[in-house]
C-alpha cells in the first residue's frame, strides 16, 4: 500500500486485540489433542511406566513402617512379611529405590521429548496459516502483537506443556501412589487424604476465575509495549533526527507500566492463592497428627502405621500444594494456547491453502500434492505473458474509498511498460492488485488471455521492490532464495552464480575474496550500498525464469551511475520478458516501449515515451 493511501487510513482501522473471557472453548483442548495425537500411544506407554516408577518409590514409606513394626510390634505385621529379616527389608528398599528412580528418569526424559515435539507443532501450524493471511490482516494488526503471539504466548505455552508437563504428571503419580499405599495402610490415612483433597480443591475453585482473568489480562497488555518497542527500533534514526526520543520513551514507559501493573496483579493473585493452599495443608497436617497420637495412645494404631501415614500425608500435602500451584501455571499455558488458537482459525487470503503436510484439520483447504506441476506447465509456455486489464476497481478495504477506478490496460507479451504518476496516484496500488495482495472486487485481469488463480498469477512475477529483501546469510543463499520447482530450474553452479553477479556489475564488490559466494551479507544488506542491494536483487531475479518483471521505485534511492547500470542490466537480462516499471525518475523509463500515466486512480494517458513524457512535464 502506498504511503499516501495509508496516511488516509483512520486510526480505528487498527483492530483492538481480542479479549478472552469465561471458560476456555473446546477449540483450545482440540488444539492440544491435535498436537499430541501422533505421540498418543508412546505417551501412554511412558506415562504408565512413570506411574509404576512412582509406586515403587512411594512403597519405600510403607516398607519402612513395616520394618519399624517388625522390631517392636510383630503382631501388627501382615503374615506375608513376618518372616522377613532386616536384611530383607533393606533389599526391598534398595530394589524399590533403584527401579523407581530408573523408571521415573526414563519417563521424564522420554515424555518431555514427545511433549516438546507436540507443542512445537502448534507453533509450526500457526506459522503456516499466518504466512497465508490476507495483507489486510497485517495492515490492521501491529507487528508487536504478532511477535507477542510467537514469543511470549508461545513461551508461556511451551513452559508448561513442554518438558515441565512430565513434572506435573509426576505429581499426579505421587498423589495416586500415596492414595493406593494409604488405602493399604490404614483407613485414617484415606480419610485425611480425602479431606486434604477436598479442601485444596475448594481453595482452587475460589481462586480459579481470578487467576484466569489476571493471566489473560497480563498477556493482553504485553503486546502494546512490544509493538511500540519494535516500531521505535525500526524508526530509531528518524526519531533521533527529529528529536522525538523523549515522547517515544514516555509512550513506552506508559505501556510498560500498564503491563507491569497487570503482571503485579497476577503475581498478587498467585501469592494469595499459594498462602491459602499452605494454610489448608498445615491445618490438615495438624489435625491428622493430633488424632493419630490420640489413637496411638489407645493402641488403635501402631507406631509404624502412624509413621507411614504421617509421612505419606506430608508428601500428599506438599504434592497437593504443588499440584494446584501447577494448575495455576496451566492457566497461563492455556491462555497461550487460546491466543495461538485464534490465529490458527482465522481465514486465509482468497484461494490460499495450507500445505498438504499440515496435520491440524482446521476448516482451511489443503494444497494438492501436484499443485507445483500445474504451475510449471503454465510457466513453460513462453518467456513472457501479455496483460489485459478491464474496468479494474481496487481498494484496500471495503470501508475505504476506491484507489483505482476503471483501469483499462493492454500490454503485449515482452513489452517494457513504464508507469508514472504523482504521489498517491495509484501506481503501487496497481502492483498490489496485479499480485492479488488485496481482493480485487471489480474488473478482470487476464494474463495471456487467461484468468489465473492467485497462486498461478504470483508464479509469473519476478519482483524488484523499492526496499529489497536480503537475509543475514551467504551470497549464495541469498541468490538462490527465490528458486523453486515453479521455475523449473535446478540449483545453479558456482560459475553460473558468479556470472550472474558479473552481469549486473557486482564483480567489484566481491573482488579479492577467496570464496566470494560464501561471503556473509548482513541483515537487510547493511554491508551493501543502496544501489548494490538493488543490483543484487536483480541478479537474484535473473535466475528465476519468470515471465513478468515488476520493478517498484527501484531507482528512487540510488545514484545516476548505478541507475544507468540497473537500466542497462534490465534491457539485457530481462530481454523478451514483460516488464512493468514504476519510477519517479523519468530517466529510468525512457527506454520503455510505452508509458502509462496514472492520475487520481485512472489512466490519464497510455502511449509512447515521447508523447506521454512531453505532456506529463507540461
Amino acid at each position: 500500500m502506498s504511503s499516501s493511501n495509508k496516511s488516509k487510513t483512520p486510526h480505528s482501522f487498527l483492530e483492538e486485540e481480542k479479549e478472552f473471557k469465561g471458560a476456555y472453548s473446546k477449540e483450545v483442548f482440540q488444539v492440544l489433542y491435535w498436537a499430541y495425537l501422533p505421540y498418543f500411544k508412546r505417551s501412554i506407554l511412558w506415562i504408565l511406566l512413570g506411574w509404576i516408577g512412582r509406586v515403587f518409590l512411594m512403597s519405600n514409606t510403607r516398607i519402612m513402617g513395616l520394618w519399624i513394626d517388625s522390631l517392636y510390634q510383630l503382631e501388627k505385621i501382615p503374615a506375608l512379611f513376618r518372616s522377613w529379616t532386616s536384611q530383607d527389608y533393606f533389599k526391598a528398599l534398595l530394589v524399590c529405590s533403584v527401579v523407581g528412580y530408573f523408571l521415573t528418569l526414563c519417563f521424564r526424559l522420554a515424555f518431555s521429548r514427545l511433549s516438546v515435539k507436540a507443542i512445537s507443532s502448534i507453533y509450526d501450524e500457526v506459522t503456516l496459516r499466518v504466512s497465508r493471511f490476507p495483507m489486510s490482516f497485517f495492515d490492521r494488526t501491529p507487528v508487536g502483537r504478532v511477535v507477542t503471539r510467537f514469543s511470549s504466548d508461545y513461551g508461556n505455552m511451551f513452559r508448561m506443556f513442554g518438558g515441565p508437563l512430565s513434572e506435573f504428571l509426576g505429581i499426579i503419580f505421587d498423589l495416586l501412589a500415596v492414595f493406593a499405599i494409604l488405602a493399604q495402610a490404614h483407613i485414617l490415612g484415606i480419610a485425611f487424604y480425602i479431606a486434604l483433597l477436598l479442601l485444596n480443591l475448594f481453595v482452587y475453585s475460589l481462586n480459579k476465575k481470578r487467576i484466569r482473568s489476571a493471566r489473560r489480562d497480563q498477556s493482553r497488555r504485553r503486546s502494546p509495549s512490544v509493538a511500540h518497542f519494535a516500531e521505535t527500533v525500526q524508526g530509531a534514526a528518524v526519531i533521533r533526527v527529529f528529536g522525538k526520543t523523549p515522547s517515544f520513551l514516555a509512550r513506552f514507559e506508559f505501556l510498560d507500566s500498564d503491563f507491569i501493573k497487570a503482571k503485579l496483579k497476577s503475581t498478587q493473585v498467585q501469592v494469595l492463592y499459594a498462602a491459602q493452599m499452605m494454610c489448608s495443608t498445615y491445618g490438615v497436617a495438624f489435625l491428622s497428627g493430633t488424632l493419630g497420637l490420640w489413637l496411638l495412645s489407645r493402641s488403635l494404631i501402631s507406631a509404624g502405621e502412624l509413621s507411614a501415614i504421617m509421612i505419606l500425608l506430608n508428601l500428599a500435602g506438599g504434592s497437593f500444594q504443588m499440584f494446584f500451584d501447577w494448575m495455576a501455571q496451566i492457566e497461563e499455558a492455556f491462555v497461550g494456547v487460546e491466543r495461538m488458537n485464534e490465529y490458527l482459525r482465522l481465514p486465509l487470503e482468497a484461494e490460499a491453502k495450507v500445505p498438504a503436510t499440515s496435520r491440524f484439520p482446521t476448516h482451511h483447504l489443503k494444497e494438492s500434492l501436484t499443485i507445483e506441476d500445474s504451475r510449471i506447465a503454465f510457466m513453460s509456455d513462453s518467456n513472457s505473458a501479455s496483460l489485459k486489464i478491464s474496468d479494474l476497481h481496487f481498494r484496500y478495504s471495503q470501508n475505504l474509498p476506491w484507489v483505482l477506478k476503471g483501469i483499462e490496460l493492454d500490454v503485449k507479451a515482452g513489452e517494457r511498460i513504464g508507469i508514472i504518476g504523482r504521489t498517491g496516484a495509484g501506481k503501487t496500488s496497481l502492483f498490489q492488485a496485479l499480485q492479488f495482495n488485496y481482493p480485487v472486487e471489480k474488473g478482470t485481469i487476464l494474463w495471456s488471455d487467461k484468468k489465473l488463480s492467485i497462486h498461478d498469477t504470483r508464479s509469473l512475477f519476478a519482483v524488484i521492490p523499492q526496499d529489497p529483501m536480503l537475509l543475514n546469510a551467504t551470497v549464495r543463499e541469498n541468490l538462490i532464495l527465490g528458486l523453486s520447482s515453479v521455475d523449473g530450474v535446478k540449483i545453479p553452479t558456482d560459475k553460473i552464480l558468479l556470472d550472474c553477479l558479473d552481469s549486473v556489475g557486482l564483480n567489484h564488490w566481491l573482488a579479492g575474496q577467496s570464496n566470494p559466494l560464501n561471503v556473509m551479507i548482513e541483515e537487510k544488506g547493511r554491508n551493501l550500498s543502496a544501489g548494490e542491494r538493488q543490483l543484487f536483487v536483480m541478479a537474484r531475479m535473473s535466475l528465476m525464469k519468470r515471465k513478468v518483471v515488476l520493478m517498484d521505485e527501484a531507482t528512487s534511492s540510488i545514484d545516476p551511475q548505478t541507475e544507468e547500470k540497473l537500466v542497462q542490466a534490465m534491457k539485457v537480462i530481462f530481454d523478451k520478458r514483460t516488464q512493468l516499471i514504476i519510477a519517479h525518475r523519468l530517466s529510468t523509463i525512457e527506454h520503455c516501449h510505452r508509458i502509462a500515466w496514472i492520475q487520481n486512480g485512472q489512466i490519464e494517458m497510455f502511449d509512447t515515451p515521447e508523447r506521454v513524457l512531453k505532456k506529463f512535464k507540461s
